[in-house]
This record gives structure tokens, sequence and C-alpha cells, in this order.
């Protein structure tokens, strides 16, 4: 898998995760299996790729994208991305093709708030797995990437996981509205520790106020923010985020009202 593939996980899951809640006992026995899984696999990888996306991306699979556990919904979420799925270089090209690849119509928009312009944009598979990880069900998730410059920094995601997933939403950092629909923004605050290190007493008291989410796996101690709007609109739920770039409420909300109001 190379790195835009991984970054597209990435940013696929972060975007699940500014929605859950937590998750039981059985599920994170499954983000440790699978974590040890993936690092066992990147050491028989030929060619290096950065430890902490390759771990964060198992544990943000299995942890960051957990709604409640029910009968029938899904414990973890797992997304995937090959050679075959649809990659459109041109916002004309997804326009054309999204409804037939994706299965129902969605709303995009070639640009986003102050200078942000469409770069590209791909649809991806979603796992829906229970606490024993077997698959109950997959979804299709289109990411569309905007950036300014030679930089990517803002992301749309859009998916209709339908019954997969419970709806059980965790109290946002602010909340808008927009012609009827509720925005809610997040502020999460992930820090990556390379294997090992001890969690301080202090870290793990902000991980359980949900402060900070943490993750093993990087050469260094970093702490990141990631900021998100998401809402739902005629079923479909939306986020739009940004991993490189910090924005205010007030800039999110204005961004997912420009996409309220597309076509």
């Amino acid at each position: 898998m190379d790195e835009k593939k991984l970054e597209s996980l990435i940013t696929e899951t972060l975007a699940e995760r500014a929605e859950r809640l937590s998750v039981s006992p059985e599920v994170k026995q499954l983000v440790r299996q699978k974590i040890s899984e993936e690092k066992k696999e990147k050491t028989n990888m030929k060619h290096r790729i950065s430890g902490k996306i390759v771990i964060l991306a198992a544990a943000l699979c299995l942890l960051g994208t957990m709604g409640a556990v029910a009968a029938g919904r899904a414990a973890g979420l797992v997304s995937h991305s090959d050679g075959n799925d649809p990659v459109y270089g041109s916002y004309g090209e997804l326009r054309s093709n999204v409804k037939q690849d994706l299965g129902y119509s969605v709303k995009t928009v070639d640009s986003l708030g102050e200078g942000w312009d469409f770069r590209r944009a791909s649809i991806g598979s979603v796992q829906a797995q229970d606490e024993t990880g077997n698959v109950i069900g997959t979804y299709l998730n289109l990411k569309v990437c905007y950036g300014a410059s030679k930089k990517e920094a803002v992301s749309l995601i859009v998916r209709r996981p339908g019954s997969l997933v419970s709806e059980e939403v965790r109290q946002p950092d602010a909340a808008g509205e927009h012609e009827g629909i509720e925005l809610r923004y997040y502020c999460d605050r992930y820090k990556f520790l390379p294997v090992g290190t001890e969690i301080s007493e202090e870290d793990r008291l902000a991980e359980e106020r949900g402060e900070l989410f943490l993750s093993y796996g990087s050469d260094q101690t970093e702490i990141n923010d990631y900021y998100t709007v998401s809402w739902k609109d005629d079923g479909i739920s939306y986020s739009i985020m940004s991993l490189d770039r910090s924005f205010t409420a007030d800039e999110m909300f204005a961004m997912a009202a420009e996409v309220i109001d597309g076509k």
C-alpha cells in the first residue's frame, strides 16, 4: 500500500472518529490484535513506510470509528483501498461519474472556504465488523481532497453506512445550524508515542476525560490537533476535516454551508 492510500485511510477513519463514543473491552482487544498484526506486516515490507502511519491506521480503524455496539450493528470499521477503486483527477470527472460509482447522489463543491480548490477524489470501501472481527457488511466512502498552492489540507468525506453503524453522537466542541441541518464541530488532540513508551498519569487521565487520544508507532512523541465538522443531509453523512491546518468552528461551519447549498 503506497503512502497516498495510507493517507486516505487515515483521513477517512479520523472523520469517523469525530462522531463516535467509547468502545467495549472486547473491541479494545481487537485493536491490540490488529496493531500487532500490522507491526508484523510492516517488518516484512521491502520498502519502509512510517510506522506511525501503519499503526495509527490500524488503531483508528477499530478504535476510532465506533458507535454503540448493538445486534446487527458494527463494533468496528476498517477502510480498504485498492487499484480498482474509482479515482477522479478533475471535478468534472467526479460529477460525471460519482452517482454511478457510489450508488446515490451526493452534494459536492469544486472549492471550499478561502482558496481551497479541488485536487482529487476517490471512492473506497469500508468493512463493518462485529466484536469478534467478522465482517457483517460493507459500504462506500467518497473522499474529496482540496488544497491551496501545492498542499492538500482539507478533505470532504461522504458516506451512507445505513443501519450498519449506530448513530449515537458525542458532545461536539461547538454546534451550528444551516438550512435546518445540525452542524457539529470537533477539535481532537492526538498524541503519538514510540512503541514501549510508558503512559504518564496525566495523559491517562486526559484520555479518560476524552481530551486526548493516544496512539503508538511514532519515531518520537508528537502531538497533533485535527479539526472536523460533521452533519447529515437526506440520510447521508458528511464530514469536512483538516489534518494539517487549524480551522475555527465558524470557518468550518461556513465550508459545511457551501456543501449543503451545493448540488
